[in-house]
């Protein structure tokens, strides 16, 4: 046998890896362990989202609500000058109201005093002269006192003329013959007694009186001076 062709056959049979050089002691890492084994990547934290966030809807105003506090503004404006107004204007008072209870000085819907006061009325009955014979007359009548809506009956010879009469800052006229007795009868009072002024037109002269509930004052219309 040819000693090359053994050398040749030993050769063949020794292991891959001696004849490539790689040591027998480091054995080799399957591909599959080795990505494995890499480390992980740790993703970066989200970088944070810098657009501003969308401001929210601007709110509706009330507009139920705005009406009311304008109202309550108005209102209380009203109130505040009325009551100013009242403090502050002058009013003639019981000067006027001589002791016969008779002023010339007093247009119809005079009124006298901003707070219910009696000035010393005392219930009277009166005689109206300075009237036109067989005529008639305008008789006028008003609270002149606070407003608080007292009521009247008026009689004319003992007949009414009304049922009712509501006083007022605003007079109320009926015309009356002349002449006649004019009958005025207390009905409701509202406080403080039931104070009023008549006037008996083309006479000037205004009569301040009181009268009681189911009390009457009377004026005897009587035609010359």
């Amino acid at each position: 046998m040819d000693p090359r062709r053994n050398v040749r056959s030993k050769e063949a049979t020794q292991p891959v890896q001696q004849r490539t050089g790689i040591s027998s002691q480091a054995p080799l890492v399957p591909l599959e362990e080795e990505l494995n084994s890499e480390e992980t990547l740790v993703p970066s934290s989200p970088i944070p989202d810098t657009a501003p966030a969308p401001s929210a809807p601007p709110k509706k105003p009330n507009k139920w609500l705005n009406s009311i506090l304008i109202l309550l503004g108005v209102g209380l404006l009203f109130l505040t000058i009325n009551y100013a107004f009242n403090e502050s204007t002058p009013t003639l008072g019981s000067n006027v109201i001589n002791k016969d209870q008779i002023s010339s000085q007093v247009a119809a819907g005079t009124v006298l005093f901003n707070k219910e006061e009696n000035p010393g009325l005392q219930a009277k009955d009166f005689k109206v002269n300075e009237l036109k014979q067989g005529g008639s007359a305008k008789l006028v009548i008003w609270d002149f006192n606070v407003q608080d809506y007292d009521e009247v009956q008026i009689f004319v010879d003992g007949k009414p003329i009304h049922n009712s009469v509501i006083l007022t800052h605003t007079p109320a006229e009926f015309s009356v013959p002349v002449p006649s007795v004019i009958t005025i009868k207390g009905i409701s009072d509202k406080g403080g007694g039931i104070t009023y002024a008549v006037k008996f037109l083309p006479n000037d002269l205004t009569y301040f009186n009181v009268a009681n509930v189911n009390e009457i004052n009377t004026y005897t219309l009587v035609p010359g001076p």
